[in-house]
């Protein structure tokens, strides 16, 4: 269950700035991506809640949740069960779509979709706070200070039914932070 403590606590720290009063800081921009959109409880608890009205200076983070478009899934076009997997993870996504929006909560759903090309790039990363100008933000803010990669889904089923393998990279140097 390391995983799973871990994005949580990640998830925490970046939805509701800090990572308790002692230690607190705005809310952070993520995008978390998987092929298989299909977030545990404990990741939708936090992407689905509203964060808090304080600091008011803070705008809410910045969620975005990237996945295969069904034409880019690698099930597209398959023969028997499976090729109805594209259609179930478009309906999974458009009932979390629905539920952030009755919660108001800042989640953006993207779609990656590329013609012959699937979709299987999964991670987390997490950005400093936007800057008051964005335009004058130096380049390094443009790129995250955190990653998790790995082969991990960040879904259900790799939560409670496979064994994956993550890594965490957090750095301030702006050579690496290009690079994630």
């Amino acid at each position: 269950r390391q995983e799973e403590d871990a994005l949580t606590l990640l998830l925490d720290a970046a939805i509701r700035g800090g990572l308790d009063r002692t230690l607190p800081w705005p809310p952070l921009p993520l995008l978390l991506s998987s092929p298989y959109l299909n977030p545990p409880r404990p990741y939708l608890d936090r992407l689905l809640t509203p964060p808090p009205a304080s600091p008011p200076a803070s705008p809410p983070a910045s969620l975005t949740l990237l996945s295969a478009a069904p034409s880019a899934s690698g099930f597209h076009g398959a023969r028997g069960l499976a090729g109805y997997i594209p259609r179930l993870y478009a309906a999974i996504e458009a009932m979390l779509a629905d539920s952030a929006k009755r919660a108001a909560a800042p989640v953006r759903l993207l779609h990656y979709a590329r013609p012959d090309w699937t979709y299987h790039a999964k991670g987390f990363w997490l950005w400093p706070p936007p800057a008051e100008d964005a335009a004058d933000a130096p380049s390094e803010d443009r790129h995250p200070l955190l990653s998790v990669i790995g082969s991990s889904n960040l879904s259900e089923r790799s939560t409670n039914r496979d064994l994956e393998l993550s890594m965490c990279i957090v750095t301030t140097d702006p050579s690496v932070r290009a690079q994630l």
